[in-house]
């Protein structure tokens, strides 16, 4: 077993000490030991994620492993939340139903590694300004996702153009191509004339 299958299992091990600490410690205190308890495990899981890319330590162990880790200590602690009224049972099966289907849709490991993370934040930032903070955040990522270029163009070049301009007809809503007499400006061509 390589370092980072350890650190997976070291997460999976913390799993039924972080709900131990609900039921055993005195509540005053608990809230805070299970939140360190939660943050080393979700530490460990971006070292593992980094040492097995880093040292070349991807197993087929760890690739089954780690998800079912992550979902497991995540439904652990709303499961512990629903037992203590503080979240309603219908949403923790929400939340497993997408996170289950999302797991057999993700076409890589850095695809779900980064929607892990803004699902991270997304809830922390929920659960500290409710509303206010979910918008906050997607709005966060929709900023940082049109500061992102792939190959000189915006990542989000249909919804905002490079250039702070629109051209006609190269919009979310697009006229028929017959009708567009020049390719965009985002795209930088020597010839902006359409071809027939």
């Amino acid at each position: 077993m390589n370092t980072a299958n350890k650190l997976t299992m070291a997460r999976v091990v913390m799993i039924p000490i972080f709900l131990l600490v609900f039921y055993l410690v005195i509540p005053p205190y608990r809230n805070y030991i299970a939140l360190v308890i939660f943050i080393l495990a979700s530490v460990t899981d971006f070292i593992d994620g980094y040492v097995a890319r880093h040292y070349n330590q991807i197993t087929d162990f760890g690739k089954f492993m780690d998800p079912l880790a992550d979902k497991l200590l995540v439904v652990s602690a709303m499961l512990w939340f629903v037992e203590s009224g503080m979240m309603p049972a219908w949403a923790v099966l929400i939340v497993v139903a997408i996170a289950g289907i999302a797991g057999y849709t993700m076409p890589s490991q850095e695809v779900a590694g980064a929607l892990r993370i803004w699902r991270f934040l997304l809830a922390l930032l929920a659960s500290a300004a409710g509303l206010f903070g979910v918008v906050a955040g997607l709005s966060a990522l929709v900023i940082h996702l049109a500061g992102i270029e792939s190959f000189g163009v915006s990542y989000l070049t249909p919804f905002a153009s490079n250039a702070g301009e629109q051209v006609e007809g190269h919009a979310v809503f697009r006229q028929p191509l017959p009708q567009v007499k020049q390719r965009p400006a985002a795209l930088k061509t020597r010839n902006r004339r359409n071809q027939k």
